[in-house]
C-alpha cells in the first residue's frame, strides 16, 4: 500500500511497475505484465498458511493482490516471470542500546484512522492532491486525481448500486461511472445526481478504496458477494484486453482483496475533509 499511495515520487526504477513503453505495447503477459512475488505467506484469499503459496503484488494494477496460484492463473497464457523486490527497514535508532535499535518501537504510520476519518498527512505533500468538495474525474491510474488528499471521510451508510438508466450499454463498472460524470454529481436525487451517494459525498477514487479495505476494512467487508466501486478505470482494460478506448473496467474492492475486472454491486462514499477544519488543526 505504501508504495502504491507514493508511487508518484518514487524514483521510477523503485517502483513496483517499471515496464518500458515497448513492454507496455507488448500482447506478450511476461513483458507487460510485472507480479512480484512477497514474502507473506499467510494467504488471505484461501484463509490457511501456505509457504507454496504466497502473495503476489500486480504491479501493473498498482493495488491488487493475488495468491501466487491465482497470479499464475490469470495472469495470461504462457505467463511465466515473477519479480522479486528488496527492502531494507529504516528502524528506530537509540544509542542507549548496544544493538543501535529498539525493535519494539515502530515508526507513525503514514495513515492515522479515527472511527470515519482518514488522516494521510504524513505522506510527502507531492504524492497529494489537493482537497476538493466536488467530484472526482472519472479517469485511469495515471491521472493525479487517483491520488489520496490530506484527509478523508467514509460514509457511514452504504447501499447497492441504483439503477442506471438503459441508454447505458457498456459494463456496469463503466456504465455507473459515465453515468456519474454525465449528471455531474453521485449525490442523491433529489439535488439533482445519480443517488449514489449522501448529500456532500461521492464515489471514491481508487487509493481511497484501497486505504479502506487496508485501514477500515469494516466499511468494505460487508458481505461476501459484496464489490464495492471506485472512480477509476484501468488503462490496460481487464486482463489487458482492451488498451485506452475499448471496454473499460476498474477497480473494485472484494471481500478479500482489490481488483480490476470485476463487476460493482455496492458503493461506499467518501468526501473530503474541508480546508479549513485542516487549518484549524494545522495540517495546511
Amino acid at each position: 500500500t505504501g508504495m502504491a499511495v507514493g508511487r508518484d515520487v518514487l524514483l521510477p526504477e523503485s517502483r513496483l511497475y517499471k515496464r518500458s513503453s515497448e513492454d507496455k505495447a507488448s500482447d506478450d503477459p511476461n513483458r507487460w505484465r510485472q507480479h512480484v512475488v512477497s514474502s507473506t505467506t499467510t494467504n488471505s484469499h484461501d484463509n490457511k498458511f501456505n509457504s507454496n503459496n504466497p502473495e503476489v503484488l500486480w504491479g501493473e494494477e498498482i493495488t491488487s493482490t493475488s495468491s501466487w496460484s491465482n497470479s499464475k492463473l490469470w495472469g495470461g497464457t504462457g505467463f511465466s516471470t515473477w519479480s522479486v523486490r528488496c527492502m531494507r527497514n529504516l528502524g528506530t535508532t537509540n544509542e542507549t542500546l548496544e544493538t543501535g535499535y529498539d525493535l519494539t518501537e515502530e515508526p507513525d504510520d503514514y495513515i492515522d484512522v479515527d472511527g470515519n476519518k482518514i488522516t494521510c498527512a504524513r505522506i510527502n505533500p507531492q504524492a497529494l492532491r489537493a482537497q476538493q468538495n466536488t467530484e472526482l474525474v472519472f479517469c485511469d491510474e495515471n491521472n493525479e486525481q487517483t491520488r489520496l488528499s490530506k484527509r478523508f471521510y467514509i460514509a457511514t451508510e452504504e447501499s447497492g448500486l441504483p439503477s442506471v438508466p438503459s441508454n447505458y450499454s457498456s459494463t456496469v463498472f463503466f456504465n455507473h461511472n459515465k453515468w456519474i460524470e454525465d449528471v455531474g454529481s453521485s449525490g442523491p436525487t433529489s439535488s439533482g445526481g445519480t443517488g449514489h451517494c449522501p448529500e456532500g459525498y461521492r464515489i471514491p477514487n481508487m487509493l481511497e478504496l484501497t486505504i479502506m479495505f487496508n485501514y477500515a476494512h469494516s466499511y468494505v467487508g460487508g458481505g461476501d458477494y459484496y464489490y464495492y466501486i471506485s472512480r477509476n478505470i484501468y488503462s490496460f482494460g481487464q486482463h489487458g484486453q482492451y488498451p485506452k478506448g475499448g471496454e473499460s473496467t476498474g477497480w473494485v474492492s472484494l471481500p478479500n482483496t482489490i481488483t480490476v475486472g470485476q463487476a460493482p454491486n455496492r458503493v461506499r462514499c467518501v468526501r473530503d475533509a474541508s480546508v479549513d477544519e485542516l487549518r484549524a488543526e494545522g495540517l495546511m
